[in-house]
């Protein structure tokens, strides 16, 4: 498998931050077409099933599905030059970016344990991005 070395640094930090920013993004989007639709009743399926129908007329879920297309691209750019292992770690940071992000968007609360979790994701992630060499003798 070809490694991140066949194509330039920039444009692999470049992928990485297009995919994040889409995949953060897109459920931002998510989360806001649902609150503009209001809490789901799942009581009966008429009213789940009026809940998908609202969905559909939502602008903001448009436009997370097109930036979950877009991310899917940019992903298929990104395996495609490197082992999936090492980039599907680093991809992980967007288990920190979503929250961050609801926090100043939406007003959520996290946790200090939520905080360290964040903190634990994201060293983890940059711990599988650096760069080993092997040799075998």
């Amino acid at each position: 498998m070809q490694t991140f070395n066949s194509i330039k640094s920039w444009q692999v930090a470049c992928l990485y931050l297009v995919l994040i920013a889409c995949d953060t993004f897109s459920q931002i989007l998510f989360k806001a077409a649902s609150i503009d639709i209001g809490p789901a009743s799942l009581s009966s399926w008429a009213s789940f099933f009026s809940f998908i129908e609202a969905l559909l007329y939502q602008p903001a879920l448009a436009a997370g599905l097109l930036l979950l297309v877009i991310a899917f691209c940019c992903w298929m750019l990104l395996i495609s030059h490197a082992d999936l292992s090492k980039a599907h770690l680093i991809s992980c940071t967007a288990y920190a970016t979503v929250p961050l992000c609801s926090v100043f968007i939406f007003s959520d609360y996290l946790s200090n344990h939520q905080l360290l979790g964040i903190f634990l994701i994201t060293l983890g992630a940059a711990i599988s991005s650096i760069e080993t060499s092997t040799s075998v003798e």
